[in-house]
C-alpha cells in the first residue's frame, strides 16, 4: 500500500511540487518567492531539559478510545469558492522560466483544479491523499487565509479516514489549522500495535516506519506532550537500519523515501535524548547524523536519487533542512525544475 502510494505521488507530483516549494522558500535555487512566508507549524516539542526518559513516562495503557457513532451525511463546504477566485494569474511560462515563474504556474494550476467541495482529486480514491498535499503546500506559502484553504481544511475536517495514515494527515491539518481535533487526535494514538508501540497502515497490518512517522508528526502537531510521542521515538530508534536510512517496511532495505519521510519527523526532536533505553541514552542528533548520512551517500553523480521525482525532492529537503550539503546540487535543481509539464 505504502509502494503504491509513493507511486502515485511520482506521477501526480502534488506532494513534490509543495516539497520544490519548500527549497525555493529557503532559498536554495536563490530567486525569492515575493507573497511566500512559512507557516507550517509542527508543534512545540517536549519542554526542557531535552531528555525524554522512557522508563518514567506514562504507558500507554488502559481502553482504547472508540469514536461516536459517525454519520456518512455528504458534505458541502462552508466556504464557496467562485470561479474567478480559482483563476490562474500566470497562464504559460517558457523552458527558461525562473523558479518563481514555474512557482506560479504550478500553483496557479492546481488552484484551477480544486472541487466545488474543497477537495483536489486526480483518480478515483486520491481525494484524501491529494487534498492533504495541497493544503501543506498552501501552508508552505503562507496561503492560509484563503477561501481555498478554508474550503480545503473544512473538506478535511468532515472526512472520517479508514487508515492510520490519512488519520494522521487529518490530525496534523486539524491541529495546523485551528479546528477540533481531540477526538481525532485520541482516536489515532489508540491505534498503536501492542507488540512495539509502532503504527501500521490499518490495525491489521504490522507497524511500519512511514506510517509511525506520520503519526508522530500528526501528534508532535497537537499534542507534543502525549506518551505518543515518546512511543513512536522509541519505535523510530530501534527500526532504523544500520546503514542510517529506514525501510519502508520492517525487514526490507532502507529507501530514500522512507527516511527523508522519518527525517521530516524528527526534525523538531533533533536535540533531544532518548534515555532509559538498553543501549544507553541515545541522541537524536546522532540518528539524524547517519540517516543524512545514508541520503548523501545514495546521491547519485546526475544529481538524483533513483532517478526519482520523489526520491530526489524529499532527499534533497531533508539534507537542506537539517542544512548539510548536497554533494550534486546544481544537477538535482535542474533535474527537479525540469521535470514541470
Amino acid at each position: 500500500m505504502i509502494a503504491s502510494m509513493k507511486n502515485y505521488f511520482s506521477l501526480r507530483n502534488v506532494w513534490m511540487f509543495s516539497i520544490i516549494v519548500t527549497l525555493i522558500m529557503s532559498g536554495v535555487f536563490r530567486t525569492p518567492f515575493a507573497t511566500a512566508q512559512s507557516s507550517i507549524s509542527l508543534g512545540t516539542a517536549p519542554s526542557s531539559p531535552n531528555v525524554i526518559d522512557i522508563t518514567t513516562a506514562r504507558p500507554i495503557t488502559g481502553a482504547r478510545f472508540q469514536p461516536a457513532t459517525l454519520s456518512a451525511e455528504p458534505f458541502t463546504a462552508t466556504t464557496s469558492i467562485s470561479r474567478a477566485a480559482r483563476e490562474p494569474v500566470l497562464v504559460s511560462h517558457s523552458s527558461a522560466a525562473s523558479s518563481t515563474e514555474v512557482i506560479n504556474a504550478g500553483i496557479n494550476y492546481l488552484l484551477t483544479q480544486q472541487k466545488p467541495d474543497g477537495s483536489w482529486q486526480t483518480s478515483s480514491g486520491t481525494e484524501f491523499f491529494d487534498t492533504s498535499a495541497v493544503v501543506e503546500l498552501l501552508e508552505t506559502i503562507g496561503s492560509t487565509s484563503t477561501a481555498t484553504y478554508a474550503s480545503s481544511t473544512d473538506w478535511i475536517d468532515h472526512q472520517f479516514p479508514n487508515n492510520n495514515e490519512f488519520r494522521a494527515d487529518q490530525v496534523r491539518t486539524l491541529a495546523v489549522s485551528g479546528k477540533y481535533f481531540t477526538s481525532p487526535i485520541q482516536f489515532l494514538i489508540n491505534q498503536y500495535n501492542d507488540t512495539d508501540k509502532g503504527y501500521g497502515f490499518q490495525n491489521s497490518y504490522a507497524s511500519d516506519p512511514l506510517v509511525t512517522a506520520k503519526v508522530l508528526r500528526a501528534v508532535t502537531a497537537g499534542d507534543p506532550s502525549n506518551i505518543a510521542v515518546t512511543a513512536t521515538l522509541l519505535y523510530l530508534v530501534n527500526h532504523q537500519n544500520s546503514d542510517g536510512g529506514w525501510a519502508e517496511a520492517p525487514g526490507l532495505s532502507s529507501s530514500v523515501y522512507a527516511t527523508a519521510v522519518v527525517l521530516e519527523a524528527l526534525e523538531p526532536y533533533k536535540t533531544f535524548f532518548l534515555s532509559g533505553l538498553p543501549q544507553g541514552t541515545v541522541s537524536f542528533a546522532s540518528i539524524t547524523a547517519n540517516a543524512l548520512s545514508y541520503l548523501a551517500n545514495t546521491q547519485s553523480v546526475d544529481g538524483t536519487w533513483n532517478q526519482d521525482l520523489l526520491d530526489t525532492a524529499l532527499a534533497f529537503r531533508a539534507l537542506n533542512r537539517y542544512q548539510t550539503s548536497v554533494t550534486y546540487a546544481d544537477p538535482a535543481l535542474s533535474f527537479l525544475l525540469s521535470s514541470q509539464a
